[in-house]
């Protein structure tokens, strides 16, 4: 029984309903680098525990949000690097990586020289920078997902003060209807 798929840069456009069957018991689902724009059978994966759809096309968020949003077991995600969370987090430019909460630098192939720093730390200062409309869109995608079983959203674990602001703050938003996800 297959637990684990790690399918990077193999140009895959779609994870199929007769694929979604196939992998039932999937608990690892890494398809990074491909071409997918949508995840409308990733539901049927019900076991999936951490799913890596990063550096994809996926560009609707309600759909992709939805689909999410019924994996009841799931509890690592990552979407950045797609166009739906583009502007929410820093790009992660070709030579460099986040490997667990170190920032690696790839010198070559075979040798990688650690940075000082970690993902958090680079997020913050992102953050910091980030247009208005750009926060707060990050921040309502954040909030939506904070309500699920979810721990680490792109990288970056849920804290708890994250997930009591996130009611009070979607609220305030749809009263005032002054942001369209």
């Amino acid at each position: 029984m297959l637990h684990t798929l790690v399918a990077d840069n193999c140009q895959i456009t779609e994870i199929s309903g007769p694929f979604a069957v196939a992998m039932g018991n999937l608990k690892t689902l890494k398809l990074r680098f491909n071409f997918i724009e949508a995840i409308p059978y990733v539901p049927q994966l019900q076991t999936l525990t951490h799913l890596d759809l990063s550096n994809n096309l996926i560009s609707q968020f309600k759909p992709t949000i939805n689909a999410i949003r019924a994996l009841a077991y799931l509890e690592i995600l990552d979407l950045r690097e797609n166009p739906i969370t583009t502007k929410f987090y820093a790009k992660k430019d070709a030579g460099w990586y986040d490997c667990r909460e170190t920032i690696v630098r790839k010198i070559s192939a075979s040798d990688a020289l650690p940075i000082p720093g970690s993902w958090k730390a680079v997020d913050r200062d992102f953050r910091r920078e980030m247009k208005d409309k750009d926060f707060v869109r990050r921040f309502c995608y954040r909030s939506v997902l904070s309500k699920t079983n979810l721990k680490i959203l792109d990288g970056l674990p849920f804290s708890v003060q994250e997930r009591e602001m996130s009611d009070e703050y979607i609220k305030i938003l749809a009263k005032r209807k002054q942001i369209n996800l």
